[in-house]
């Protein structure tokens, strides 16, 4: 199963980037949350909520793009470690 991890560590590195991705998306959906949670209130409050409305906007898009870098990390890793394992057994993956 040495192969399995070869190329200086590619999977491994791999995986730390997908799990840092990961967490920067799970950030960004927390600053989401509490974003929404203002302008919400603002609303509640019937408050002027455009700079409230701005951030939460500013959150949603900040979210979709660690979202986007998630399934972008997942493949590369999913791509790398099927690679991996089709060598392992023997199988060419081209």
């Amino acid at each position: 199963m040495d192969n399995i991890v070869s190329d200086d560590g590619q999977i491994a590195r791999l995986w730390d980037h997908y799990v840092q991705v990961s967490h920067r998306y799970y950030e960004a959906c927390r600053r989401t949350d509490e974003a929404h949670a203002v302008c919400d209130a603002a609303h509640a409050a019937q408050a002027p909520c455009e700079s409230a409305q701005v951030a939460c906007e500013a959150a949603y898009d900040e979210e979709a793009k660690w979202g986007r870098a998630v399934v972008a990390a997942s493949r590369a890793f999913e791509a790398a470690s099927d690679a991996a394992f089709l060598s392992e057994v023997g199988i060419s993956a081209s």
